[in-house]
């Protein structure tokens, strides 16, 4: 160890590798590639999309829509046009995921297709049961004027109280 302290060399070489390793992995994640710019909507009319530095996330992590006018200081609700080009994307991303997945399961053996069909099965089975809690779960919160209303100021806001603690 005492050896490679004194090659001076090495600790630059390797913060370097460091950096673009994260570097790399990061594009990797966003996806940035020739092909996502042809899947995108246009930028033509502001009205169809928001600039990419204030576009919402999909989901507000209750599952539902993610509107930036919600209750957490977002800037204006989604319009009709930008839920689409969402709900457009999200289909474009399940679609890729897919053709993955196919071309994956292409190269299985027998044996281990069945173990990836009986999984996928599975997967889809729990899906579909925590979609069923999470409605139910949005269903109470609702109830009691949670995720979106009532809107900041009005009368059922508990944030624009003035009495009692929680």
């Amino acid at each position: 160890m005492r050896e490679l302290l004194r090659r001076k060399w090495l600790i630059p070489i390797a913060a370097l590798v460091l950096t673009l390793s994260i570097g790399a992995a990061a594009w990797a994640e966003t996806g940035s590639s020739s092909t996502d710019s042809a899947t995108a909507p246009s930028t033509n009319t502001p009205s169809t999309t928001a600039p990419s530095t204030t576009q919402p996330s999909e989901t507000n992590g209750f599952g539902g829509p993610c509107g930036r006018g919600d209750r957490f200081g977002g800037e204006a609700p989604l319009t009709e046009a930008q839920r689409q080009a969402l709900q457009q994307q999200q289909q474009d991303r399940q679609a890729k995921r897919n053709a993955a997945l196919k071309l994956i399961r292409d190269k299985m053996s027998q044996a281990d297709q069945a173990t990836f069909d009986q999984l996928q099965a599975t997967a889809t089975q729990q899906r579909s049961a925590l979609q069923q809690t999470m409605d139910q779960f949005r269903a109470l919160v609702q109830k009691y004027g949670g995720m979106g209303s009532p809107t900041p100021g009005s009368a059922g806001d508990p944030s624009t109280t003035t009495g009692g603690s929680t």
